[in-house]
């Protein structure tokens, strides 16, 4: 069986089609979310929870969850954060509404942890990964594909902060379109064989680069430039032809816009200057803020000042909404010993794979880790939440599995009956360059 068969078959999977549904009705969210002015927001709330407990039922109701808690590289690690993370709300100024949000956290991530697992038991990591990579590129093109239904052109002017008659922001095309063009660098997806359908793959590559242009998103400019740059060292498989076209391509469309005045590079160029200069830049505000704080008290690094609570932050002047950063809000929501836990995880152990590695099966890693430095709600809602944890709980993963017996339930384990087996197979992730 090929690679490509492998994932179509994977495709038809019902645990990756649930996985794949809660992806894809975030996305739905947030462009209804802008469509209707928040108005939907309550209503898409609701389908999304009602949607993961059903896959989540689903999931274990299966009788292959004999297999029902998977033991990968990092469990204990996951299970105990998420054991942790509530016990940190009781810090909060409003515990129930910290305990809300912790909840909204927690319990998806177990659900995206175990759906993982049982893909890798069923599959093996490497076409997994493939599978999410396929994923990524079809839930993120749907903002790309709304540019053009909804008022898009191409003009080359600056969308920043433009939305009107548009059903996404600015930063959704700019992360959408670094998502979709690293995750195009995957392998393992065949060639294409029909002209038109090679055709229509061409424009969306084009599309892709324009809105990461446009968007004057400065975050997605930067995962796509570093996972480009470690591409063209490393991709010892790449021809000469396509390593001159990847650099190339954007040289010439950047000069093409700028040539036009009043276009999107010189926008994302002043911008950055007169942010520089007079120091007023949002999340350098909310860091000023925060660093006053932590001056007047250092232990709050250390016992952080309780989940999803940010206004224990605010000052006179400012009331703290949020961290507008999803790492801030585990560093100073747990403190540096619990959020070096979680960047073991989901940040040193990726990139001590991509170090030894250097394998364009990583390289999704890159704006994965990157967007979410520049992207707050740390809950399902997020942007990139269910991709993001799916493939950084596949790339830590290893061929471990408990067995318990014939209990199904993961919650109700009868420990006597444990034991531990590592299927003697080959292994699924190579070296590839």
């Amino acid at each position: 069986m090929t690679n490509v068969e492998m994932v179509s078959l994977i495709n038809q999977d019902r645990i990756y089609l649930l996985l794949f549904l809660n992806a894809f009705i975030v996305i739905i969210g947030y462009a209804m979310a802008v469509a209707t002015g928040s108005a939907s927001v309550d209503v898409v709330k609701v389908i999304k929870i009602l949607l993961l407990i059903y896959s989540s039922i689903w999931l274990l109701m299966q009788k292959d969850c004999q297999v029902s808690l998977i033991a990968t590289k990092n469990t204990q690690l996951i299970l105990g954060l998420c054991l942790i993370l509530p016990v940190f709300t009781l810090l909060s100024n409003d515990i129930m509404r910290s305990l809300n949000r912790a909840s909204n956290f927690v319990l998806p991530l177990l659900y995206v942890w175990l759906s993982t697992s049982i893909l890798i038991y069923r599959y093996g990591q490497r076409k997994v990964l493939d599978l999410f990579s396929n994923m990524v590129m079809i839930i993120y093109a749907i903002p790309m594909i709304s540019f053009l239904i909804f008022g898009g052109d191409f003009s080359g002017e600056s969308i920043y902060g433009r939305n009107e008659e548009m059903v996404f922001v600015s930063n959704h095309f700019g992360w959408s379109a670094a998502l979709f063009l690293i995750a195009n660098l995957h392998g393992s997806k065949g060639k294409i064989k029909n002209s038109f359908i090679k055709l229509v793959w061409y424009f969306f590559i084009f599309l892709a680069v324009y809105l990461l242009i446009v968007s004057g998103n400065r975050t997605s400019l930067l995962a796509v430039g570093l996972a480009l740059l470690i591409n063209l060292i490393y991709n010892k498989k790449m021809s000469l032809k396509k390593k001159v076209l990847i650099v190339f391509a954007p040289i010439i469309l950047v000069t093409y816009l700028t040539s036009k005045g009043n276009d999107a590079v010189t926008f994302v160029i002043d911008r950055s200057v007169r942010q520089k200069e007079t120091g007023i830049e949002g999340r350098l505000v909310r860091f000023r803020a925060i660093n006053s704080k932590v001056s007047e008290n250092p232990m709050v690094l250390l016992t952080g000042v309780g989940f999803y609570n940010p206004g224990a932050f605010s000052t006179n002047s400012m009331v703290m909404p949020g961290y507008h950063n999803s790492y801030f809000e585990l560093l100073f929501g747990l403190g540096l010993p619990v959020f070096t836990l979680f960047m073991f995880f989901m940040l040193f152990e990726p990139i001590r794979q991509i170090i030894n590695r250097v394998s364009r099966y990583d390289l999704l890693f890159i704006p994965l880790a990157i967007i979410p430095f520049f992207e707050g709600n740390l809950t399902s809602g997020q942007f990139l939440f269910f991709p993001w944890f799916a493939y950084i709980i596949a790339l830590n993963s290893e061929r471990k599995f408990a067995y318990f017996g014939k209990k199904n339930w993961f919650l109700f384990i009868d420990l006597s009956k444990f034991k531990t087996e590592v299927p003697k197979i080959k292994n699924t992730m190579p070296r590839d360059y």
